[in-house]
């Protein structure tokens, strides 16, 4: 055997006593979460006591809802509940107007926009009447305020509200004085006491008001068939139409005015001159030229002021019969003649004239002021306390 094996041989023969000798064992740890090693029943370790990056301190992996916020993955809360309507959504994001979600207690309303033309204001607060904003769903206006009597009202007769902030149009129940109303009856009819332009129904507006008037012609004139207290115009309603020749007040023939409104001179003894459209009544009664007879009968005494009135009156005088008066005096003013007027109107200087002759008797000292007319038509002058007939006129208004 040669010399080279013998070495090697000599190691093969003490292999036995070197494995012969006794090696201490080191004991494995027990697995525990922080020992930076994976065990069974752990999803990660990352052997640090910082629960709040992506391995919690029980060695999960750090997920949305586990109860702690993992400000690594970019979560703003963690309240570790699915409820998406408290202050951590469920998305680990904090809960704010405009994302869409109500945060109950904090938020009425949340529409994740940011109009404030709906239903949810930009503020997350319901959209009410009275706001100033004006939602285009159910409000046709919003001024900000509760009154109830400018252009928008606010009042609600339905439950829902559907009927708030609506523009106040005439017909809606509420007087708008701003708007120029003076009613508000809550309808448009015309012929009630409110008119559908909201005005106070009245005699004259051109509107009849059923149960009130008989007509009317949206005027107050007296004298056109409907007349100013909006009662339809009658013979012997005392106005005189433009139908009419005249009206009295009554419907009774005999009185200067018929039962049919036309002109009469039948008044006893009488006769008509077309000078002035009168009526010259003779009254046979003997009475001073101071005794209101005339007026007694709405005439006054006779104004003779042309030839056809002395023609008229000269055919009612008696032949040989006691001359009657006229309106004619002097009593005011001596040798100023004068017909004397009704009471109350003013005396009329006598421009025609038909004097008999000698007269007037103008002697000093006398009496004879009143003027009178024989049957040949020749005026006198006569004292005027003594005991006359007398001619009236009447004048239809």
């Amino acid at each position: 055997m040669p010399r080279r094996l013998l070495p090697a041989l000599g190691l093969l023969a003490l292999l036995p006593l070197a494995f012969s000798v006794p090696v201490a064992c080191v004991p494995t740890p027990d697995p525990e979460c922080g020992d930076r090693r994976v065990d069974d029943g752990e999803e990660c370790d990352d052997g640090n006591e910082d629960n709040s990056d992506l391995c919690t301190n029980d060695c999960k992996i750090a997920r949305c809802g586990d109860g702690v916020v993992q400000g690594q993955s970019g979560e703003a809360c963690d309240d570790a509940n699915p409820s998406d309507n408290d202050a951590c959504l469920t998305t680990c994001e904090n809960a704010k107007c405009g994302d869409g979600i109500v945060h109950e207690g904090v938020e009425e309303c949340d529409d994740g926009n940011v109009s404030s033309t709906d239903a949810c204001l930009t503020t997350c607060i319901l959209n009410t009447c009275g706001d100033g904003k004006v939602d285009a769903a159910s409000e046709e206006c919003d001024d900000g305020n509760l009154v109830n009597t400018d252009a928008c009202l606010t009042s609600c007769s339905e439950d829902d509200g559907s009927d708030c902030c609506k523009r106040a149009t005439c017909g809606d129940g509420t007087l708008q004085t701003q708007l120029g109303e003076q009613c508000d009856d809550g309808n448009t009819l015309e012929t009630d006491l409110c008119t559908a332009s909201c005005h106070t129904a009245s005699c004259g507006d051109g509107i009849v008001r059923t149960g009130y008037e008989e007509c009317d012609d949206g005027n107050l004139i007296d004298t056109d068939g409907c007349r100013a207290n909006c009662k339809l115009a009658v013979c012997g309603d005392g106005v005189k139409q433009d139908t009419e020749e005249c009206d009295d007040g009554n419907t009774i023939s005999g009185d200067f005015c018929s039962s049919s409104c036309t002109k009469e001179c039948s008044f006893g003894t009488a006769a008509f001159s077309t000078d002035l459209g009168r009526c010259f009544v003779y009254m046979p009664s003997f009475v001073p030229w101071t005794q209101q007879t005339c007026e007694a009968f709405q005439m006054k005494k006779a104004r003779i002021l042309s030839v056809e009135d002395n023609d008229v009156v000269k055919s009612l005088v008696p032949p040989q019969f006691l001359e009657p008066w006229t309106g004619g005096t002097d009593q005011a003013t001596p040798n100023f003649w004068v017909w004397e007027g009704a009471p109350g109107e003013n005396p009329a200087f006598i421009f025609y004239e038909n004097w008999a002759a000698g007269e007037p008797d103008n002697l000093p000292g006398g009496n004879a002021n009143c003027v009178v007319i024989d049957a040949q038509g020749l005026w006198h002058t006569e004292d005027c306390a003594d005991l006359r007939p007398l001619v009236c006129e009447y004048v239809w208004p």
